[in-house]
Order: C-alpha cells, then structure tokens, then sequence
C-alpha cells in the first residue's frame, strides 16, 4: 500500500509538471495557436490560456477518479453529489459567468 501511494503521487507530480509546461507553452504561443484558428479568435490570449488550465485540470482529475476505481476505492455517492452541487452553486455565486472569462473560469474552479 505504501508503494501505491507513492507512486500514485508521483504521478500526480509528474502531471502537474507536464500540465505546467504544456500551459506555459501555450501562454507563450498564443497569439501563433490564435492565428491559426483565424481573426474571429484574435486577442483572446488570456481566455485560451484559462481554457487550457481547466482542460488539463480536468485531465489530470479524470486520471485520478479512473486510477482511484480501478483500485475500487470509489466515493459513495451520496457524498459526492451534494459536493459537487455545492460546489457549482458556489461557484456561480463567487465568480461572473456573465463573460467569457467568468466561465472559464468556472470551469477551472469546478475543475479544481
């Protein structure tokens, strides 16, 4: 057990890291990645590089959630569904999702 536990945050580190360089990389090439996509797309830098922190976010709960069931260790859900409510609900209520900005980040905290 002790072994599955440091390797599962070892790979949690190492996903983090490689979260942390593939969102530098597109914090730094944005403006090329936005031209490909076309001048509807122009200026939004900052809105694409939130985009891709909550993308990765997501990818590297998923690869918990997915390594922790494999393992059978799964949450009952009586307790995560109220946790996740609560969590959009607060969510909503902290953060504008009247703009582009605001639901990504939503999507980030929800993410998180």
């Amino acid at each position: 057990p002790r072994l599955l536990l440091t390797r599962f945050g070892q790979l949690q580190v190492l996903l983090l890291l490689l979260g942390g360089v593939v969102v530098a990389l597109v914090w730094l090439f944005a403006e090329p990645i936005l031209w490909v996509l076309g001048p509807s797309y122009a200026g939004l830098g900052s809105e694409l590089v939130l985009n891709m922190a909550g993308s990765y976010l997501s990818f590297m709960a998923g690869c918990s959630f997915f390594l922790c069931t494999s393992r059978g260790w799964v949450i009952n859900p009586a307790v995560s569904i109220p946790i996740s409510l609560v969590a959009i609900v607060c969510g909503v209520l902290l953060i504008d999702v009247s703009t582009l900005r605001g639901i990504l980040t939503l999507n980030l905290f929800m993410a998180a």
